[in-house]
């Protein structure tokens, strides 16, 4: 049902009141209440709430312009039009400034209707108009809100007759460049003088693309220096508003830091780079460890074959000194292949409680003598060192080869700082470092001032066979047996280093909480005679008959085997007492292991040797092997086998 327009007449004369009434009447539905004095008037305004208002100009009592000033200041968005008798336009224009709307009169009441109507719609026209004037000022402020609490940088920059001004710059502008935003609206260019020097002129010519025809949105990443002089990464997004004929209004865009963003990035790939060494570096080793058992095996041959034709020889023979250069060369090799099963920490190793101070008191005067008296060494050892668990003579090559890699960066002198210190590695150093794990160590770092290297050559010092030396003054196993013995024995190692500022080697070995000093003796051994029966079960024949023959040598009876089976049946049908096993470890039939135990079954209390050119990890992943037995690992010497075997009987 269409609703009635309340109007509101202000009439004393009942019959002009009834001609208003349905002139009205004609042109739209409606509903009146009249009034004539101020009281009933202010009580129609609340109650009957008016649609409009038709007032007389002049009466006794309450006239027009009084009520016009009510309604103006009580409710000024309903119209009010003036109805008179009077023709003074003088009249008519007091009133029309005072607020009414329209202006009627009496003689030409018949146009009542249409300014009614008319004044209805500008009413309706002009209360839409506020309706979307208070919602685009709510937008506005909630807009406003918005930006002024976002982390984001919102800005507004006005294009004004070719000229550029910051129309808008959000709060967020202060807590990242730490500037006052007034400051900005003062001076727009200012804020250029915030980016790093070398991405102002990228981020100069951006901007001027902008202000190109059909310019396109842009994402730039950029670094700025803010007030309190810190570096900080920053991504601006900016879109361009173009007016309707094609130019450029303004630009919007919002600016973020993204700091810590760019951090985390770096670090991944320092991980990465990180990883993928290590991985490269476990390649190797497995390739490593993977030739060392034929190629020791080859070794242990040569080595044994020449110490026999050796002792068979006057040193004035003529072959004698040939015999020398066949084993100097075959002791290099195993030298070799000892530092590549360093690096891939596959070497039985012996550690023990030391004290790293000791060790390097002691090695301090072959050190000076190894450097010459042009480079200086200082060594600055930390009072109440932590003990660690390393093996000894793995440490003395770590420290051989780091001290011989400083000399060798310092060609034309320079010094040499050895120092040990207490550490604690929190979770933080280890995030960027992810070979250490957070704990107590003792720290080990040896600098230089030398040439130092590059990053490219960091990536690589590591690996077996990498140098920078010249062709035939390096094998490139130095820093890779340091990097397979400190991991070997539970440390972690990093390097710091630039060109032309030296290198520091620093190293992290895990604390041992037992306190023991521990004392380095080293005596000459010499080859004693000796007598038992020894039961050899080696399953290559080359080597099989080597080892018959040094034992034969050196005083012993041998009983030898091809392979488990046939020692396992010599066991069952000698009737000689057979006083030491000296078994491979990896075999077809079975493993050394597993031998040791049938034939201890066989004979009671027989001791056993474990003799193997595999790795120590690949012996103990295939449960051939067992940490603290008696072992020697191929090649070996006449010297070594007979020591071997005289700690293990006597």
């Amino acid at each position: 049902m269409e609703r009635k327009t309340r109007i509101l007449l202000v009439e004393d004369v009942h019959t002009d009141a009834e001609l208003a009434q349905r002139e009205i009447s004609k042109s739209l539905l409606s509903e009146f209440i009249c009034v004539d004095t101020r009281e009933d008037f202010l009580n129609a305004l609340t109650s009957f709430k008016p649609d409009i208002i038709i007032s007389d100009y002049q009466m006794p009592a309450f006239n027009g312009i009084m009520a016009l000033k009510l309604a103006m200041e009580l409710v000024p968005e309903t119209p009010v039009i003036i109805l008179t008798a009077a023709t003074n336009e003088d009249t008519a224009v007091a009133c029309m400034k005072a607020g009414a709307r329209d202006y009627v009169i009496k003689e030409h009441i018949k146009r009542l209707g249409q300014a009614v109507l008319h004044t209805l719609e500008e009413k309706q026209t002009v209360s839409l108009k506020l309706k979307a004037e208070k919602e685009l000022r709510k937008t506005e402020e909630r807009l406003k809100e918005l930006a002024e609490n976002l982390s984001s940088v919102f800005f507004v920059y006005e294009i004004e007759e070719g000229n550029g001004r910051i129309a808008y710059l959000s709060p967020a502008f202060e807590s990242i460049w730490i500037i006052n935003r007034e400051d900005i609206f003062k001076n727009p260019s200012s804020w250029l003088l915030t980016i790093y020097d070398d991405d102002r002129e990228e981020i100069k010519t951006v901007i001027e693309c902008l202000k190109n025809p059909n310019p396109v949105p842009v994402d730039i990443q950029f670094r700025i220096i803010d007030s309190q002089k810190k570096l900080k990464w920053i991504r601006t997004k900016a879109s361009p508003i173009l007016n309707k004929d094609g130019s450029l209004a303004r630009i919007i865009g919002v600016a973020d830091d993204i700091t810590e963003r760019k951090s985390a990035e770096e670090e991944k790939i320092i991980l990465e780079r990180q990883l993928a060494q290590a991985q490269r570096l476990e390649s190797v080793g497995r390739l490593a460890g993977g030739v060392a058992h034929d190629f020791n095996n080859m070794l242990s041959v040569i080595i044994g074959y020449s110490e026999l034709i050796k002792s068979d020889l006057t040193e004035d023979n003529p072959v004698y000194n040939n015999i020398l250069e066949i084993e100097k060369a075959a002791l290099r090799s195993r030298d070799i292949t000892r530092q590549l099963l360093a690096f891939s920490r596959n070497q039985i190793i012996s550690p023990r409680s030391m004290n790293l101070n000791n060790i390097l008191e002691s090695t301090q005067k072959s050190f000076i003598r190894l450097i010459g008296e042009d480079i200086k060494i200082d060594f600055l050892l930390a009072d109440d060192l932590w003990n660690i668990k390393f093996d000894p003579t793995q440490m003395e090559q770590i420290l051989m080869n780091l001290v011989v890699n400083a000399r060798d960066a310092m060609p034309q002198g320079g010094r040499l700082i050895i120092t040990t210190a207490n550490a604690s590695l929190d979770e933080f150093y280890c995030r960027e470092h992810p070979d250490c794990t957070p704990g107590q160590y003792v720290k080990l770092s040896v600098e230089d001032n030398g040439t130092g290297m590059d990053n490219d050559t960091l990536l690589h010092i590591f690996e077996p066979f990498f140098t920078t030396k010249e062709t035939g003054k390096g094998t490139g196993l130095g820093l890779a047996t340091v990097y397979g013995n400190v991991k070997q024995n539970g440390g972690c190692i990093n390097v710091g280093s630039e060109p032309g500022r030296g290198s520091i080697f620093n190293i992290f070995i895990p604390m041992y909480n037992i306190s023991q000093k521990i004392e380095e003796k080293m005596e000459e051994e010499k080859i004693h005679t000796a007598n038992g029966t020894i039961l050899l079960v080696e399953d290559e024949e080359m080597l099989r008959t080597m080892i018959t023959q040094m034992l034969k040598a050196i005083g012993y009876n041998i009983i030898s085997a091809a392979g488990p089976i046939e020692a396992l049946s010599i066991c069952d049908t000698c009737n000689t007492s057979i006083d030491l096993l000296l078994t491979d470890v990896i075999m077809p039939e079975m493993n050394g292991n597993e031998l040791k135990k049938k034939i201890e079954e066989k004979i009671a209390g027989i001791k056993t040797i474990f003799i193997s050119g595999y790795t120590f990890d690949t012996m103990v992943k295939r449960g051939a092997f067992i940490e603290g037995a008696n072992f020697i690992q191929k090649p070996f010497s006449i010297s070594d086998l007979a020591k071997q075997i005289r700690s293990v009987l006597e």
